[in-house]
């Protein structure tokens, strides 16, 4: 069971930072789905839920989710589904169910950083960036490779640039953690493509070897398979690495063919600005 031996629910990120900064042991608390089933004492947790923080915005050429936002509402909102080509709806769908997403937090999966996070894995090469209650604004990209980050996430923010996009994943069961996940984007005239579950965090390809066109060949996406062979994959109980290579380069190919494949997503004049 997990326990708390001191309890506190901030108004502002502001406050949730001095008090992180007060109690340097203290644990953030976000959504919550895996934290609440471990069995052990937090000394000091700090609850966002009142920090102002659940919101999606669509503004200045930009969306934004608070941290707090949770997935559901993410992947239901239609100017984010429509900017993100459904890549987002689609890489959440299998994440176990409705009322899971509704409490699962965007920010929580996003901070957590955990090799298995399909949204990591989408949101990666759209360029996001996130926004730390201290460190300031910073991209998505050098917040996943980072170690221990003692900082409040406040939220995520994409560009709503057209783009094409699509997600692969592998699930051993349907509502399992992805065993592999994929996800390429064609935005502002190049290709970004993410790997995740190697089993460790998911991780920007370097594609900046090969030229990739909007509608790429076949040669090209053989050096595509090429660089996703690079990647540092691992084993655990839901695949080998051998079989993670293997399947990944087919992945990519696929993501990116799929990707291709989709018209183009909405032009920034018809996102309108809002804040529910």
């Amino acid at each position: 069971m997990l326990r708390f031996e001191e309890y506190a629910r901030p108004c502002s990120p502001e406050e949730a930072l001095a008090l992180l900064e007060e109690h340097p042991h203290a644990t953030v608390l976000g959504g919550m789905m895996w934290l609440r089933l471990q069995d052990r004492t937090v000394p000091y947790a700090i609850d966002l839920a009142s920090a102002g923080l659940d919101y999606v915005k669509h503004v200045d050429g930009k969306i934004h989710i608070g941290a707090m936002a949770s997935i559901e509402r993410a992947r239901t909102d239609e100017a984010f589904a429509r900017l993100t080509a459904g890549a987002f709806a689609e890489a959440t769908e299998g994440i176990v169910g409705t009322q899971f997403r509704n409490q699962a937090t965007v920010g929580g999966s996003v901070f957590s950083r955990m090799g298995f996070s399909d949204v990591l894995c989408c949101l990666l090469p759209f360029d996001a960036e996130v926004t730390l209650a201290k460190a300031g604004t910073l991209p998505l990209a050098e917040f996943a490779r980072m170690g221990t980050v003692h900082d409040v996430l406040t939220e995520v923010s994409l560009s709503d640039t057209p783009a094409r996009a699509a997600f692969e994943g592998v699930r051993l069961s349907a509502t399992d953690f992805s065993a592999l996940n994929v996800c390429a984007v064609w935005q502002d005239g190049s290709w970004r493509l993410a790997v995740g579950s190697l089993p460790k965090r998911a991780q920007l390809v370097d594609l900046s070897s090969c030229t990739l066109s909007e509608h790429p060949s076949n040669d090209e996406l053989d050096r595509v398979e090429e660089l996703v062979a690079a990647l540092p994959f691992g084993s655990d109980m839901r695949g080998s690495a051998s079989w993670r290579k293997a399947a990944a380069r087919k992945l990519a190919r696929r993501a990116i063919e799929h990707a291709a494949a989709n018209p183009l997503s909405s032009e920034t004049s018809e996102i309108r600005e809002d804040a529910r």
